[in-house]
């Protein structure tokens, strides 16, 4: 799980941070791990 380790990477958590995490929310349900 890249997406996990990019997440802290993030400098600004917040609207930046939103829809990286719907993103990746999306991929783990679709099984795109």
């Amino acid at each position: 799980m890249s997406a996990r380790t990019a997440a802290p990477r993030l400098p600004l958590p917040g609207p930046a941070e939103q829809p990286v995490r719907s993103a990746t929310a999306k991929a783990l349900a679709d099984g795109h791990h």
